[in-house]
Formats: structure tokens, sequence, C-alpha cells
């Protein structure tokens, strides 16, 4: 619903960048493609681990897009924000403010960028149902961070992406009609 409000085609490709790899907004500005995977490196990491995202066709040719398109200048303005250093550039930010204006375009409300890292995330665990590697996809610390996307019941979210692979649920629930 949300894609189809945008009228820039490579911001629909962006937006399912991430939401089919399940990275931060600033992630992909900060990594390297390295064959088909992309190299989240430790020092630009949130949870200061290495990780490597391993990229379909579409989804390399919107990170060579977006890498093309919106750069990192060196002078990005940086504030400081509790204890961490955080980089902010406009490019970034024109993809969150894309985000809204096509959610509001679409009137969907409360939804901000970060929810498609929430969406892959969901969707990862009803594929696989391993909430460890889960946690390692999106480069938690701890597990216990990712653990908010079990409480979701599994069977409504099978309903509801019935074109998800997934274990232990190949087929809707059975309706019973009198």
């Amino acid at each position: 619903k949300i894609c189809q409000k945008v009228d820039d085609e490579q911001m629909v490709q962006v937006f399912n960048f991430y939401r089919e790899t399940g990275c931060r907004l600033s992630e992909p500005f900060y990594s390297d493609l390295e064959g088909v995977f992309m190299t989240i490196h430790a020092e630009s990491a949130k949870g200061r681990r290495s990780r490597h995202i391993e990229l379909n066709r579409a989804n390399r040719e919107a990170f060579l897009a977006m890498k093309s398109r919106f750069h990192i200048p060196e002078h990005a303005g940086s504030y400081k924000n509790g204890k961490k250093r955080v980089t902010t550039t406009h490019e970034i930010g024109y993809i969150s403010k894309s985000f809204l204006a096509a959610c509001r375009r679409a009137k969907i409300i409360g939804k901000k960028f970060h929810s498609l890292r929430h969406t892959f995330a969901v969707l990862k665990y009803l594929e696989t149902r391993d909430i460890y590697e889960v946690s390692r996809l999106l480069g938690h610390t701890s597990v216990i961070v990712t653990e908010v996307y079990t409480k979701f019941d599994i069977r409504k979210l099978a309903y509801d992406f019935p074109s998800i692979p997934h274990k232990e649920l190949h087929k809707r629930p059975n309706t019973f009609v009198s």
C-alpha cells in the first residue's frame, strides 16, 4: 500500500531493499558490496559487530543505486546522542521523509521507517521459527532484544502472509462453516 503511493520508482526499490534486508536506515551507506554480500563493518554497526547480508539481484541493484544517488559527504554533520556519536546527512533524512510522506498518502498512521526493519524480523521469524537466526541477521547483541518478535500469533501471521514459506504451518488453518 505504501509503495503504491510513491512516485519515484527508485524509492520503491529502496523501501523494498530495507524490508527485505532488515538494515537500519544508515547501514547501507557505511557498507561495502563484496560479491553478493553487503558487509556492514563493526565500527559503523550499532552493535559493534560485523555482519554480512546476502543480496539478491534486485537488492544489489538497489544498494548500488543508493550508493550512487545518495552519498555521505566527508563534512556530514554530527551530534552527540547520549554516549553515542551519530552522523546524519541530508540523503538519509530524505529516505525517511519519503517513507513518512508515502505513509500519509496511504493513510497509514503511526509507522516510521524503522517499521520496515520490524517487518523483516517478523517475516523472517515466521519463515524460520529460529529466534537466534533472526537475532544474528538483525545484528542484535542479545537474543533478548529480538524476542519481541516472538509475541505475535504465528497462525495469524501465516494467514496474513500466505506466500511466505514457514515451518510447521504449511497451510491456513481450517475454518468450519455450520
